[in-house]
């Protein structure tokens, strides 16, 4: 299967920069098995401070799995020099913020979790907090802007191979 990176594309105000922090940071996505096809139903994340053994050991990756359908043993791999932030100059268009490596597991879909993620105001970085109305921007004085106003609509994804 080779390479497959993850594009995304959304409408930034107010930000200058949206972006995956720390080997903690969660990747949420659907994997499909590249032997029978089986996709899987939930939600799986990986992480860059997760690392399996390969069967037979030959190296690691960030996911090692098995199919339940076929029981072939696949495996998935975050290429960590490949993260990128999507910057205000990035904002409507397309941009590849990761790419992964897939030895058997291919992805999907994919779930941005906005909870997760680093944005930058004019060089503050500010957390984003969780809560029944949606997901607000915070700072040490308190809510700076709903998600609405951070990214219009929904972010757009697409997974595509990489050639090179």
């Amino acid at each position: 299967m080779g390479r497959i990176g993850l594009q995304l594309r959304a409408t930034l105000e107010n930000i200058t920069r949206l972006r995956a922090e720390g080997e903690d940071f969660r990747w949420y996505l659907k994997l499909k098995c590249g032997n029978c096809g089986e996709v899987s139903e939930k939600w799986q994340y990986l992480r860059l401070m997760d690392s399996a053994p390969l069967k037979g050991g030959r190296g690691s990756a960030t996911m090692v799995q098995k199919c339940k359908l076929c029981s072939r043993e696949n495996s998935i791999d975050i290429l960590s020099q490949t993260i990128k932030p999507y910057n205000a100059e990035d904002s409507e268009k397309f941009k590849t913020i990761v790419e992964f490596e897939c030895r058997g597991l291919e992805p999907v879909d994919f779930q941005p979790q906005l909870e997760q993620t680093k944005l930058e105001d004019h060089g503050q970085f500010q957390a984003v907090q969780s809560t029944p109305q949606g997901s607000e921007l915070k700072d040490s004085s308190g809510p700076v802007c709903n998600d609405s106003s951070l990214v219009h609509g929904h972010a757009l994804c697409h997974l595509t191979p990489c050639y090179f």
